[in-house]
């Protein structure tokens, strides 16, 4: 009896995970920033945008991105195409400020109208979109390293659209909401209203509540991650951050790594051997060892 009724637990453990998986839903788009390191001072900076709509074409698309900190970074309204999924693209394309100051930037993709062709074909894609284009300022004497965020404005289909190759809005759906007037009598005849007019405050004479329909961001469909830029003044292979490259830099990255030292003012600038993946290891203390000691090729720290 005890084997009977644990058999039957794990059906129905089995059951309710079946319908958890079924109710779960994958995102039919992802937009994601990458996180990037630019030197101070940096003009016509890149940073990558990537789409990845899997199921459906989008043949237009309005994206607003806006910076954090506009101390910083000051946002073109450019984006580069070159070896994106946009190289080639002849269509529609605007691109401005609302804020006009550098603080953030509005896309315009493709004529939903008539579109000329689709924007972004589905699959998977491992090159971006496009890049954002952006100037990085320089920092004060005092710091090394600074970051702010770029996001993308997300709460509203009236800053936020995909359209699919049907003219169907992706990734969004209809909410219905409480819509409340307020009406104050401007005119009467024997006691009676003859002439309305809508007010925001009181003093009013009657109350209107209807349903309205309102399109909404559906989050579960379209995953949105926002980016890091992170502003620096490091020397590549400057463990110490005191703008010389030396055998103190060595001795600091060693300690790092193997001893339990302090981290550097910077890591990405210690890797110094250009590795695609970031690591900083064993390697890089080679790599500096050789340069400075070995007549070896000199520090190349990816940007």
């Amino acid at each position: 009896m005890r084997s009977c009724t644990l058999f039957i637990a794990v059906l129905t453990l089995l059951a309710f995970g079946a319908i958890a998986d079924a109710f779960a839903q994958e995102p039919i788009v992802r937009l994601r920033l990458d996180t990037i390191n630019v030197r101070a001072g940096a003009e016509q900076a890149l940073l990558p945008v990537y789409i990845e709509n899997y199921d459906d074409p989008i043949i237009h698309s309005e994206l607003w991105y806006r910076l954090s900190r506009p101390d910083l970074c000051s946002l073109r309204t450019e984006i580069e195409t070159a070896g994106t999924r946009l190289d080639g693209w002849t269509g529609l394309q605007l691109i401005y400020s609302i804020a006009d100051d550098g603080t953030d930037v509005r896309l315009y993709l493709g004529d939903p109208i008539n579109p000329i062709g689709i924007l972004f074909h589905p699959g998977t894609w491992p090159q971006p979109a496009f890049y954002l284009e952006f100037d990085a300022y320089e920092l004060p004497d005092t710091t090394l390293v600074d970051s702010l965020r770029l996001e993308l404005i997300d709460s509203s289909p009236s800053f936020f659209k995909l359209i699919g190759l049907g003219g169907e809005y992706l990734g969004t759906y209809v909410d219905t909401v409480p819509d409340t007037s307020y009406w104050r009598c401007v005119q009467y005849i024997d006691d009676v209203c003859v002439d309305w007019e809508r007010v925001s405050i009181p003093p009013y004479d009657s109350i209107e509540i209807v349903q309205s329909e309102v399109l909404r961001i559906d989050t579960t469909q379209l995953k949105v991650y926002d980016g890091l830029i992170r502003v620096h003044d490091v020397t590549c292979g400057d463990f110490n951050g005191d703008d010389n490259v030396d055998l103190s830099d060595v001795i600091g990255l060693v300690g790092y790594l193997f001893l339990g030292g302090p981290e550097p003012v910077f890591l990405p600038m210690m890797n110094v051997d250009g590795s695609p993946g970031g690591e900083v290891d064993l390697p890089d203390v080679i790599h500096l060892v050789s340069a400075l000691f070995m007549g070896g090729a000199s520090p190349d720290c990816p940007e």
